[in-house]
């Protein structure tokens, strides 16, 4: 889980990155304990991360990301318990203001969209998945990442990378792929300063 945190401006400049990271686990949730109190066991690991970070910057306001429906139920469900805690902890102990906004309003506010080169690349590369398949429709993998290779493309471009490509724009921070919730992490933070529109819920 990605966190970021940013200070307003008094000026036109961009908000100022004072911290940014990842909160993760040490271990998997299923070593947290029996099913399903791993879950809420995992969650609480989580929870105490983010006390630590509210308790070291006093923020004024915290905005998190409103979830979205996932491939994988089993992260998905760790998510929600983590959410669940985190907004128990902070009913009780934050008098600051906290904010839900969803993915979509955060990446159109900032105008996150493909250029027409990232199309351009997604089709090629969806032409390369066609030219992989074998007899029975299946996409043959050794072939898939030869002709990938001889083409040039390394894969699509996903809404993971034009945050990524983002923040390297603004701030000149090169995070690596596997820290995209980090960049989205920053990502949404600068939303919420430009005005982006908070959930309410319904």
């Amino acid at each position: 889980m990605g966190f970021s945190v940013l200070e307003k401006p008094t000026s036109d400049s961009e908000p100022k990155i004072l911290h940014f990271g990842t909160c993760s686990l040490p271990q998997t949730v299923l070593a947290y304990g029996s099913y399903p109190f791993c879950y809420v066991n995992a969650a609480l690991e989580i929870q105490s991360h983010v006390i630590s970070l509210v308790q070291l910057h006093k923020p004024d306001v915290i905005v998190i990301e409103e979830t979205n429906l996932g491939r994988n139920r089993y992260s998905q469900k760790m998510l929600e318990f983590i959410h669940c805690v985190v907004a128990q902890w902070l009913s009780v102990n934050f008098s600051g203001r906290t904010v839900y906004i969803s993915s979509s309003v955060w990446r159109q506010k900032l105008g996150l969209q493909m250029t027409k080169d990232d199309k351009k690349r997604n089709s090629n590369i969806n032409k390369i998945k066609k030219q992989s398949k074998d007899e029975n429709g299946k996409i043959d993998l050794k072939k898939f990442n030869q002709l990938k290779k001889t083409s040039g493309f390394r894969g699509k471009v996903t809404q993971k990378h034009i945050a990524l490509r983002y923040v390297d724009t603004v701030y000149g921070i090169k995070l690596k792929s596997k820290d995209n919730d980090q960049a989205d992490a920053i990502c949404l933070a600068l939303a919420f300063f430009m005005g982006a529109t908070p959930c309410d819920g319904m």
